[in-house]
């Protein structure tokens, strides 16, 4: 901005005069404002001392001389239209004018100063109202938890106060929603007539008096909360079963009987039931074992529902299946071979589980470098697989010994094909269709940086470092696994050689196939990598998802078993049964199945039959050496009876799930602690509780005896029981005197 050029003008100009007596010792002070308000700037002059209009001094001092625009905002003429207009007064020596709006209320109010040090104000309009103060939800309509300001209840009461008599308006934003007079105590209250939409609201409230309307008050936000809550996730984990909802819950005294919880059909009796922020946790009577489930039931009552906590009540719960899947190593089956429809690959078969078309389908590489296709014609928890094809969807022969793999290599949301072969090349085919209608297309062999590695090139890709891109490791026939890391991103990978056999991991025997599984539950990735010899050998993550450290478990554990001769492992959750399944390939082209399956509950309410129960009634102490002992099970399970570690006896649960055991040795005399497996095709419970029954067939023996006046006093080894009392008849006390010398 250029420097301002000023010209004079002239003294008293567009018609302004002088203002002091004599026109020399008014001590001009001028100030310009519209005080008409017709746009244009008027002139207000504070001044020592005045003149009146016919030329005599004035009495007093500090004159306001205001002066009209009477021309316009670009050709001012001014008129004098007199001395301390519109209100203002002399205020002292030397006035001197400012204006400005004080009270926000839209109007410029006045402050003069004066030669003593005083600054003199005057309201434009009525002196100002002061605003509303305590703006609250009120109680009545305040729903749920009291004071937390949200409600379900559309037209709540505001309550405040304000000066006594005044007029309150309460607004929405800057919507008057309602309208009320404050008390002579100065209190207030509006109940809304129209409804306010769901979300937060900012509130604020105005008062009138004697013409003068407030500012707006302090806020407060109330928030109408509409939406009941939905289950988010459920839980089970022993006894313990957490429903968790979509926002925190009102806690009360839920009822139990409104929750069914069922395992295998039954209802399992509810102990407690309780809420904890958005979840209702529920307590069992009875352990749901790992990869059980249950189901549960909610039928809201007419009081103390599942509710929020501006009392929105959940909606009712039918037949919601819950899996314990709790972290633990797997317990696989015994091993089946071309079952659920799977058959003969070819030699060297080499599966991988993927979905292609909305379930888990199976594909097999083989010898011959070929794909082979079982699509899933089943449903995801009951799968039968038929062979739709070999090297479908455009997918081709890669060489020899193909070792197929699916992952999505480019982050587009489809899984693309990436096949290693007897060279030691890893061959990928871009999917360029859907997910669910896969088209493959060949880019090429080892792009993105990837290496030969030697022969027999068997590829896994997984997120290794937990960074939200695919990393790759790749067996060999040499029995090692070469790791490579992803240096691009997951849309545009890039891979770096890591090194060979890293993290922990150590060589195969003639050749490595593996495969990236959480197979313990814990959140990280495990591997497990086929051998030559048929075996599985499993590596656990003892490090974090982001940071691998893998330790050597074993060979084969958790139930798994030698697959032949060069073994592919793969993994998923063939059955639809919420735990991981093992598919392995061998060298005879066949797919060995084995199934984790959750093992039977145990049995229950094991007990002392009444007819063993012999001397007091419910003591567990009994004389019989071969007691009855019984219990529940599910029905037509086999039921075992233990003492300790000693198999007692073995029976059928009934159709009703009763059953009894006998055993056939006696048991020796002291406590013998008790327990109950039960046992089908899919494994061996867990021991029941315990039932300590102590047996006594040792008859007591007499200690001392000993008389005293009347009273004859036999003493046994052991406590008697009191309930059989011997007849008198069974006993003849003969009395004789006894000499004693002096």
């Amino acid at each position: 901005m250029a420097d301002p050029n000023f010209t004079l003008l002239g003294t008293a100009p567009f018609g302004i005069g002088k203002v002091g007596p004599n026109g020399v010792a008014g001590q001009a002070t001028p100030v310009f404002v519209d005080g008409d308000g017709d746009g244009d700037l008027d002139l207000l002059i504070g001044s020592d001392s005045a003149n009146s209009t016919n030329g005599s001094p004035l009495t007093g001092r500090g004159y306001l001389f205001y002066f009209r625009n009477v021309g316009t905002a670009t050709t001012p003429s001014y008129v004098l239209a007199g001395t301390n207009p519109f209100g203002l007064s002399s205020t002292g020596f030397y006035a001197k004018p400012t204006f400005v709006d004080l009270d926000g209320d839209g109007d410029l109010d006045a402050i003069v100063g004066e030669q003593g040090g005083r600054l003199v104000a005057y309201w434009n309009g009525p002196s100002p109202v002061a605003p509303p103060t305590g703006l609250t939800l009120g109680w009545d309509t305040d729903s749920g938890v009291r004071g937390d300001r949200i409600t379900n209840n559309t037209r709540p009461a505001i309550t405040g106060t304000a000066a006594a008599g005044s007029t309150v308006v309460l607004y929405d934003g800057s919507t008057a929603i309602g309208t009320a007079t404050a008390g002579s105590g100065g209190q207030w209250t509006i109940t809304l007539t129209g409804a306010l939409g769901a979300g937060a609201h900012t509130l604020t409230a105005k008062t009138s008096q004697n013409g003068g309307t407030s500012s707006a008050s302090g806020a407060l936000v109330v928030t109408i909360d509409l939406s009941a809550p939905t289950l988010v996730s459920a839980a089970v984990n022993g006894t313990t079963l957490t429903l968790t909802y979509s926002e925190a819950m009102f806690s009360v005294a839920l009822d139990k009987s409104a929750f069914t919880v069922k395992v295998n059909g039954v209802a399992v009796e509810i102990s407690n039931i309780y809420v904890s922020g958005s979840m209702v946790n529920v307590t069992l009577a009875k352990e749901v074992v790992r990869y059980k489930t249950v189901t549960v039931d909610y039928t809201p009552p007419s009081s103390n529902p599942v509710q929020d906590a501006v009392g929105n009540s959940a909606g009712a719960l039918t037949g919601r299946a819950v899996v314990n899947n709790t972290p633990g190593d797997p317990n696989f089956l015994p091993p089946s071979t071309n079952p659920l429809g799977l058959g003969d690959s070819g030699s060297n078969a080499r599966p991988a589980v993927a979905d292609l078309d909305g379930d888990l389908d199976v594909l097999v590489g083989n010898a011959a470098g070929d794909t082979l296709y079982y699509r899933n014609i089943g449903t995801r928890t009951n799968p039968t697989f038929t062979l739709a094809g070999t090297n479908p969807f455009g997918l081709g022969r890669v060489g020899t010994n193909a070792s197929t793999s699916f992952a999505d290599i480019d982050g587009d949301g489809d899984l693309d094909a990436l096949i290693g072969n007897q060279s030691g090349g890893i061959v990928v085919y871009r999917n360029v269709g859907t997910r669910t209608a896969p088209s493959f297309t060949l880019p090429g062999t080892n792009p993105f940086g990837l290496g030969g590695v030697g022969s027999a090139a068997a590829p896994a890709f997984a997120d290794i470092d937990g960074d939200g891109d695919l990393d790759v490791l790749i067996g060999n026939g040499a029995g090692n696994l070469v790791l490579y890391w992803n240096a691009g991103t997951s849309a545009a990978p890039s891979f770096t050689l890591g090194g060979t056999n890293p993290l922990g991991l150590g060589s195969m025997t003639g050749g490595a196939m593996p495969t990236f599984v959480d197979v313990d539950g814990d959140g990280d990735l495990d591997l497990l990598v086929g051998n030559a010899n048929g075996d599985t050998v499993v590596f656990r993550n003892v490090g974090y998802s982001y940071y691998p450290s893998f330790t050597l478990v074993g060979t084969n554990p958790f139930g798994l078993e030698n697959a032949g001769s060069k073994a592919t492992p793969a993994f998923a959750d063939i059955d639809g049964d919420g735990d991981l399944d093992a598919l392995i390939g061998n060298a005879d082209g066949n797919l060995i199945v084995s199934r984790q399956v959750p093992p039977p509950d145990a049995p229950e309410g094991l007990a002392l039959d009444p007819a063993s129960d012999i001397g007091v009634a419910g003591d567990r102490l009994t004389g019989d050496a071969t007691p009855t002992i019984t219990g529940t099970a599910l029905a037509g399970l086999t039921v075992v009876l233990y003492d300790g570690a000693t198999a007692l006896g073995t029976t059928t649960a009934g159709s009703d799930g009763l059953w009894t055991i006998t055993p056939a040795t006696a048991l020796a005399d002291g406590a013998r602690t008790l327990t109950a497996k039960a046992k089908n095709s899919d494994g061996t419970s867990a021991p029941s509780k315990t039932l300590v029954v102590t047996i006594d067939a040792t008859a007591p023996v007499l200690s001392t005896a000993v008389v005293n006046g009347a009273t004859l006093t036999l003493t046994y080894s052991e406590a008697l029981d009191v309930s059989s009392k011997p007849a008198a008849s069974a006993f003849t006390v003969k009395s004789r005197a006894v000499r004693r010398w002096a």
